[in-house]
């Protein structure tokens, strides 16, 4: 996997403070990239608020959601304010070295699905706040 990397070299990319990045627990969103992996197990996208705790979090990850291990699987975590989390994970791997579209979508305030190639490969109904 490539790394995104800012001028300090660590990896990340500091999206600042701003407001226009809170996405409310009623609000919908949708977050699509693009991967290409061999790996195993890792981190492709991450969002955190590292400020509070328990730290409101999207992450979009390959074969780990932090409490399974699901190799070469695709994963998308949302953890809201409240410390609640909810996790998909793909039902197929995807660490074939191939380029693939992936989209992370939440509808109508509590629908979340993770899609893979156009494929739903993950459904789940939430009440995270």
């Amino acid at each position: 996997m490539g790394r995104l990397a800012d001028s300090s070299n660590t990896e990340t990319m500091n999206l600042g403070t701003s407001s226009l990045m809170n996405i409310a627990s009623s609000g919908d969103f949708t977050i699509v990239i693009w991967v290409n992996t061999s790996d195993t197990v890792g981190a492709v996208v991450s969002f955190r608020n590292a400020v509070g705790t328990p730290n409101p979090i999207i992450d979009l990850m390959i074969g780990y959601n932090g409490i399974s291990l699901n190799n070469g699987r695709p994963e998308a975590i949302w953890r809201g304010d409240s410390g609640t989390y909810q996790s998909l994970v793909a039902g197929s791997t995807k660490n074939d070295s191939v380029w693939h579209a992936w989209a992370y979508t939440k509808t109508g305030g509590a629908t979340t699905q993770l899609w893979i190639d156009s494929t739903s490969e993950a459904t789940a109904t939430s009440t995270l706040t």
